[in-house]
């Protein structure tokens, strides 16, 4: 353990909590892996089409688990992704595919759709609406 000047603690094997009871099938009581940071979606298969679209990307790493957040914007209210499409530069691959949604900013005319997480990729259902969608948001957790 080590504590530096402005009273940050730093462990150098992990935080280990052994002193639990143990449920059955756990394998590890040791978190050893803490991590946020910011990641830069490419396509990587499929289009979106919009105009002046700008990607962003964060994410935090909490031992094996990995929450991530992806954010397309276009300039217009123009924004579709019309057939499937991946994205690539994930900061973890992921052990076991994971699913969730994406969301526009017109949630009430219902242009969400699915995401999964594969591999590497970040893949996206088709979603968003030419005259409607500026934005589309995913957050999905996964496992690495």
């Amino acid at each position: 353990l080590t504590i530096s000047a402005a009273g940050l603690c730093s462990f150098a094997n992990g935080i280990a909590f052994s002193s639990q009871t143990d449920a059955a099938g756990m394998t590890a009581t040791t978190l050893n892996h803490y991590e946020e940071g910011t990641w830069t979606p490419a396509v990587a298969s499929g289009a979106i089409a919009g105009t002046s679209i700008t990607y962003a990307g964060r994410y935090t790493r909490i031992g094996r688990l990995v929450q991530l957040y992806c954010k397309i914007t276009a300039t217009a209210s123009d924004l579709v992704v019309a057939s499937y499409v991946g994205l690539s530069g994930l900061p973890f691959t992921a052990a076991v595919p994971a699913s969730g949604h994406c969301t526009t900013e017109d949630i009430e005319r219902a242009n969400g759709g699915e995401t999964e997480v594969s591999g590497a990729v970040l893949y996206f259902s088709p979603c968003g609406d030419a005259s409607n969608t500026s934005t589309i948001i995913s957050t999905i957790t996964y496992d690495v």
